[in-house]
């Protein structure tokens, strides 16, 4: 510990009282400043969320490009027509473009009960 020597001088923090006018102030400070905190935490979590929407976005985008990579294929909007496949007894839809079949079904009872209605009723017709 260092002594110090008559005569010298030195700055130090000591409490002060404030007058009424000085208190007024710091209060609309301290008010002031409680307000910018709010809006600068009110921001902090607009901009979290809007960055977590944008993660979000990319990783659902990644994924897609992803998937399109390792099967080396894209879904794309392509149009097709239902067709009778009677003898497999399928709705079967078809890729206009190739002729491809991209999705089937069985036909339904009543599918199937018109279809016999409508060659009964050709037979019946006198040519």
């Amino acid at each position: 510990m260092m002594l110090q020597k008559e005569g010298t001088e030195e700055y130090r923090g000591v409490r002060c009282p404030l007058s009424d006018r000085l208190v007024d102030e710091r209060a609309t400070e301290l008010a002031g400043k409680i307000d910018e905190r709010s809006t600068l935490e009110q921001k902090r979590k607009d901009t979290a969320a809007a960055m977590k929407r944008d993660i979000e976005e990319l990783s659902t985008d990644i994924t897609g490009l992803a998937m399109e990579v390792r099967d080396r294929a894209e879904t794309r909007q392509v149009r097709c027509r239902w067709e009778r496949n009677d003898a497999a007894g399928l709705m079967e839809l078809i890729r206009t473009d190739t002729s491809e079949v991209v999705s089937s079904r069985h036909l339904t009872d009543q599918e199937r009960q018109l279809h016999l209605f409508a060659d009964r009723h050709a037979a019946e017709v006198p040519a």
